[in-house]
């Protein structure tokens, strides 16, 4: 045996085992090798080794060409991008609207809901947050210009506390 392999071989060992154990598993080890140095494994015949190297060669030979064949795909789809990016920018590709002429994107809203200059007449509640938004607007007018409606600062953060408290009931619906 080999003196360094056997150190570390007979290290290893007593971490797991007793003494014993150890010179046990130390003799199996010299049995298998002298074992292995009587009994050689026989040699590969020359048509065994070739049929190897055939199929490695047949192996290499698909590999090879089905790595040409995506890379001529890459390319193509590459050239078909840069040739469509040209074709958009140029012009050439002109696309018809989608909508006919004289139709509104907001088709779901009729038309008469839009119709008046004063959209809260329609709907009640949206009158109702109107009515109160313009009245807090008005009082917020009236503090900043210095009228005598409310008292001081605390007045105008009130009315914008109320403000904002309008504004998500409304959007709450």
């Amino acid at each position: 045996m080999n003196a360094p392999n056997d150190n570390e071989l007979r290290s290893l060992l007593e971490g797991f085992y007793n003494s014993e154990q150890v010179e046990a598993g130390l003799d199996d080890f010299e049995n298998g090798r002298k074992l292995f140095v009587q009994n050689p494994a026989p040699a590969p015949s020359r048509e065994a080794l070739a049929g190897v190297k055939a199929d490695v060669r047949r192996a290499l030979a698909r590999r090879h060409h089905s790595q040409t064949v995506r890379r001529i795909a890459f390319g193509a789809s590459i050239a078909a991008a840069a040739v469509l990016a040209v074709a958009v920018r140029v012009g050439l590709l002109e696309t018809a609207p989608l909508m006919p002429p004289g139709t509104m994107a907001a088709a779901m809203i009729p038309a008469s809901f839009w119709e008046g200059h004063d959209v809260t007449v329609s709907d009640p509640s949206l009158a109702y947050f109107a009515a109160e938004i313009e009245q807090i607007e008005n009082e917020l007018a009236s503090l900043h210009s210095g009228g005598k409606h409310r008292s001081g600062e605390a007045a105008v953060t009130e009315l914008e506390v109320e403000f904002i408290d309008i504004q998500g009931d409304f959007w709450k619906g």
